[in-house]
């Protein structure tokens, strides 16, 4: 008969709490790498283990979870344009004030300057 493992964390719960924890540090790194994330967040696991005794307090049942704390999406930023329009106030991505130059008419404008010329 072998002798009983003493418990450690490689063998908790089966080697669980290993594959829990390789599991939520493959999100913290995907969660690193996705440039729609906050490159300067902090990123946390956390790897809980509970040991509940029972009343004759020599054996203990043990629950063991990992989880992540990870970034969020990082904010973008943009301009709106808000313009009062007959007492309603809307809001626009364009400046509605300025009006936008037509140009479709400056090569007949050069021709009639080069023939009178």
């Amino acid at each position: 008969m072998r002798d009983p493992e003493k418990v450690n964390l490689a063998n908790i719960g089966g080697g669980v709490a290993g594959e829990l924890f390789e599991r939520e540090l493959g999100e913290v790194l995907k969660n690193i790498t996705d440039i729609n994330s906050d490159p300067k967040a902090i990123r946390e696991i956390k790897l809980n283990v509970k040991i509940k005794p029972t009343d004759s307090r020599d054996v203990g049942l043990i629950e063991i979870s990992c989880t992540s704390k990870l970034a969020g999406a990082k904010p973008v930023s943009s301009s709106i344009f808000i313009v009062d329009e007959v007492d309603q106030l809307n809001a626009y991505q364009k400046v509605q004030k300025q009006t936008e130059l037509d140009f479709s008419n400056v090569e007949k404008i050069k021709e009639e300057e080069n023939v009178g010329q």
